[in-house]
């Protein structure tokens, strides 16, 4: 008869470890769905930093008047003004409460684009032909004739 009586009741013990299991679940999705909206913010405002140098350079490039330019220097100098246009509008951006200023470096091609540290963006201006699908142009004359609009990369 000793035997008979439990000391304790087990019926709640299963309950009470899925409820805790259920409550490390919530946080752990919790941070995970955390990260992954920065993440996203961060590309959303890359994005648009991108768009708003473009379109400042493309702005720029199209206010200059390069008639009478048989040689297309005066068109070259209108592209690497509008090229510094878009570089300084895209250091005037920020992501994530953090300005681009003095971490933002320019390379030559996107391929250095996919190398980056934290706290670091790298971007590439380059001139392009809008009545050819966007392809990009020689900066160099003549082949420069056609390069009427600036994309950004980053």
């Amino acid at each position: 008869m000793l035997h008979s009586k439990k000391i304790r009741d087990q019926k709640g013990a299963a309950i009470t470890g899925l409820v805790i299991a259920l409550m490390f679940f919530v946080l752990i999705a919790g941070l995970f769905c955390f990260d992954a909206s920065r993440v996203q913010m961060a590309q959303r405002e890359l994005t648009a930093t991108c768009d708003a140098a473009a379109l400042a350079g493309t702005a720029m490039l199209t206010s200059y008047d390069v008639s009478n330019d048989p040689t297309y220097t005066k068109l070259k100098d209108a592209q690497n003004n509008a090229a510094g246009f878009a570089w300084n509008m895209f250091n005037m951006g920020n992501i994530l409460g953090r300005s681009l200023v003095n971490h933002t470096s320019m390379v030559t091609n996107l391929s250095q684009l996919s190398t980056t540290t934290d706290g670091e963006a790298k971007v590439v201006i380059g001139l392009v032909d809008p009545k050819n699908s966007y392809q990009v142009v020689d900066p160099n004359p003549p082949a420069n004739a056609n390069g009427r609009a600036i994309a950004v990369f980053a």
